[in-house]
């Protein structure tokens, strides 16, 4: 007779038991031990499981634990280990070969993120210095969204969102398809870093492995990195044509588990969403000097300053060569405000309104070009040269450069809209 997992109480776990658990919930693990994504649990140890989330629990001795869950049956008693041989023996492999760089394609909702995880777990139990670089920005596990992270591991952990950030790379969008260049420079960047530290790097992918962007992206961040290892998590032949005519002996191919649900668009924004909140949560006001920073990926503030006395031009500046000449306005030009301007300038106008900058994010980087944190465009003050955001970060002598995203987010986090790159 299988427990009743289903009320707060204290339950008698057979040994060489298997459940999934489903979230919001907490389990408490009071006698005995469990393994959950190749991290030992040990009495005493509380485990969260998030909302949309299922996490499968191996009892090897006999146990007892007590859930405390908002779902009337977040327990289901399974028959085997949802972890097949197959990860195992490439865990034995990247040990016996002192495989460097492991690179893990897939399509979305194929498990990667969670495969990543039990990878490093179980590396980490061999007592080997393990990284894993996250770069998917729309689904960041490491770092908030619109993010590349890096972290290496202290412990093994059930979830990438509790690893500690040594690093980060802000890419500005959920998804790198209007950021081709800066992903792939993203990624080199963090890997190369965790390479020299002399880890063992991890790097989990996005889910876009089709169409022309997707088949771009992929096959030039193998170019770039190299790896000595890539796992094509796949449920038949579906991520082949990223791989044809590399060497054979790189190539590692693993089935998606049975386990693998579909998540839908709607519920990956929640994710999103509640990600973006809580790296904002404790935001406020910081006023940066805009004679000490430099902006990178804008024409904004790349010219030479114009003085041009007219009452609805807030900042002018000449850009180089044949990108001509950049305004920010009061209101939209008239007509006539255009004919004068373009007398004085000439007729290349590339125009900005204020107030345009509100909610765009940005990246906030540190002397070294090292993005230490983002922030949330309020206004540009160009007779007190100064720029407002709101950022979790206190020190305005921190941040000596901003990256301009392409979306925009309200002050709580949540998103508003996007912007073409390029546009400022």
């Amino acid at each position: 007779m299988n427990p009743d997992l289903s009320s707060n109480k204290v339950v008698a776990i057979p040994a060489g038991s298997f459940y999934l658990i489903g979230g919001p919930s907490r389990v408490e693990v009071l006698r005995g031990a469990a393994e959950a994504i190749g991290k030992p649990i040990v009495p005493g140890e509380t485990i969260h499981i998030p909302e949309n989330k299922k996490i499968p629990f191996e009892f090897g001795e006999r146990a007892e634990i007590r859930i405390d869950s908002a779902l009337a049956n977040p327990a289901e008693k399974i028959p085997e280990r949802t972890i097949p041989q197959s990860w195992d023996d490439l865990v034995y492999r990247i040990y016996k070969e002192h495989a460097r760089l492991v690179f893990v394609l897939g399509e979305m909702d194929s498990g990667k993120t969670f495969f990543s995880t039990y990878v490093a777990n179980r590396l980490f139990g061999l007592h080997r210095k393990v990284a894993v670089v996250d770069c998917d920005a729309g689904q960041s596990d490491i770092g908030p969204p619109c993010t590349f992270g890096l972290s290496f591991l202290r412990e093994p952990l059930l979830f990438l969102h509790d690893a500690p950030v040594d690093g980060m790379y802000f890419l500005g969008s959920h998804s790198p398809g209007l950021h081709l260049l800066h992903a792939l420079i993203g990624v080199r960047q963090l890997t190369w870093h965790a390479l020299r530290r002399e880890a063992t790097v991890i790097v989990d992918t996005t889910g876009w492995v089709a169409g022309d962007g997707g088949r771009m992206l992929k096959a030039a961040k193998m170019d770039i990195l190299l790896p000595d290892l890539v796992v094509l998590l796949q449920r038949e032949r579906e991520l082949e044509h990223l791989v044809k005519g590399r060497p054979e002996k790189h190539m590692v191919r693993i089935k998606v588990s049975k386990k693998a649900s579909p998540t839908s668009p709607t519920v990956r924004k929640a994710l999103r969403e509640n990600l973006s909140k809580s790296y904002f949560k404790n935001g406020s006001h910081l006023d940066l000097p805009l004679d000490s920073i430099f902006f990178y990926r804008c024409y904004l503030f790349s010219g030479q300053p114009v003085t041009l006395k007219h009452p609805n031009v807030l900042w002018a500046e000449r850009l180089p060569a044949f990108e001509g000449t950049l305004l920010v306005v009061r209101k939209p030009l008239t007509k006539t405000d255009r004919a004068k301007i373009t007398q004085a300038v000439g007729p290349n106008l590339r125009v900005l309104q204020s107030g345009d900058e509100q909610g765009v994010l940005i990246g906030l980087l540190d002397q070294k070009q090292h993005c230490v944190g983002m922030g949330i465009l309020d206004r540009f003050d160009f007779k007190s040269r100064k720029v407002r955001v709101f950022t979790p970060l206190r020190d305005p002598a921190a941040v000596r450069g901003v990256v301009v995203g392409s979306v925009r987010y309200d002050p709580d986090g949540t998103e508003s809209g996007f912007i073409e790159p390029g546009t400022f």
